[in-house]
C-alpha cells in the first residue's frame, strides 16, 4: 500500500483546510499510475505539521 508522507506543512495549510484538497489530488495521481494498481482504499496519508515552515513549496514523498 502506498503511504504518502507530506513534510514541510506549516500552520497555514491546516488553518486553510488545504489538506482535503491535497489528499484528493495525490490519491488521483497515485491511481493514475496504472503499474501501481492502486485503488482509493489503498492510499494512506500522514500530514505532520511544522509551524515554523512558511514556504509554499511542500515536498511529497510516496512510499510504495
Amino acid at each position: 500500500m502506498p503511504h504518502i508522507v507530506v513534510t514541510g506543512l506549516g500552520k497555514r495549510e491546516f488553518d486553510d483546510d488545504r489538506i482535503t484538497g491535497m489528499e484528493r489530488v495525490m490519491a488521483a495521481a497515485c491511481m493514475a499510475v496504472n503499474q501501481l494498481g492502486v485503488m482509493e482504499k489503498d492510499v494512506s496519508f500522514f500530514f505532520p505539521s511544522d509551524p515554523s515552515i512558511t514556504s509554499s513549496e511542500v515536498p511529497v514523498i510516496i512510499f510504495v
